[in-house]
């Protein structure tokens, strides 16, 4: 079976939007492919390959007619494996690791002085 291997932060489901004569329109045929790069999880491990999800081969055929995972795919955040190895860490190797969405890290300010300390903030809101 097929995989996708994902740099995306979240999850993203692409639909097939059905509109009806009378102006109405219905969910249609829709895959979910996982998320989550760069963000922890409930144990706080943040995963540092692409995130696999096995599909079938009709989801397959939908989703290569789909505009929006498309231009994911172009954009280096999707990538299909149709065979070999389902190794994460390997398929992330040439795609676009991560997304605006991901949340900033240390080493997003690398270009910090070394003589200067480090100021932490924590704003909890207003207190009454």
């Amino acid at each position: 079976m097929p995989h996708i291997a994902s740099t995306l932060t979240c999850d993203n489901e692409y639909v097939q939007w059905n509109r009806h004569g009378d102006g109405t329109v219905t969910k249609g045929e829709s895959v979910l492919i996982r998320g989550g790069f760069g963000l922890a999880n409930k144990n706080f491990v943040t995963p540092q390959g692409a995130i696999l999800t096995e599909i079938t081969d009709q989801e397959l055929e939908f989703l290569e007619k789909d505009f929006h995972f498309n231009k994911h795919r172009e954009g280096g955040f999707l990538k299909v494996i149709r065979s070999g190895s389902k190794d994460g860490e390997k398929a992330a190797s040439d795609m676009t690791l991560g997304d605006k969405s991901q949340p900033r890290t240390p080493s997003d300010f690398s270009d910090k002085k070394e003589d200067q300390p480090e100021i932490l903030s924590v704003n909890t809101g207003t207190h009454r």
